[in-house]
């Protein structure tokens, strides 16, 4: 997948949000390909973002992507990042 140059850690949020709005898996994979494909914009204060979504996602299917690839990639570079989730 190409790099999302456009893209900032604010817009990203704001996409994600709006497709994660409705609870169509299509659209909220389609969110969980663009986090994965842009986690390096991901802060250390994103995690209760993405938790959240964790959360409302109810299937196997994103959870995995979002918690090993998107969650895992913050916490990789910021350990301290994990304590949110331990929360």
């Amino acid at each position: 997948m190409r790099e999302h140059s456009a893209l900032d850690r604010q817009r990203l949020r704001k996409v994600v949000t709006l497709l994660w709005q409705q609870p169509v898996f299509e659209r909220r994979l389609a969110a969980v390909v663009l986090l994965e494909s842009s986690r390096q914009l991901l802060e250390p204060g994103d995690v209760s973002f993405l938790e959240r979504l964790l959360i409302d996602s109810k299937t196997w299917a994103l959870v995995d992507q979002l918690a090993i690839a998107v969650v895992g990639s913050i916490i990789e570079r910021n350990p301290s990042a994990a304590a949110v989730l331990d929360a």
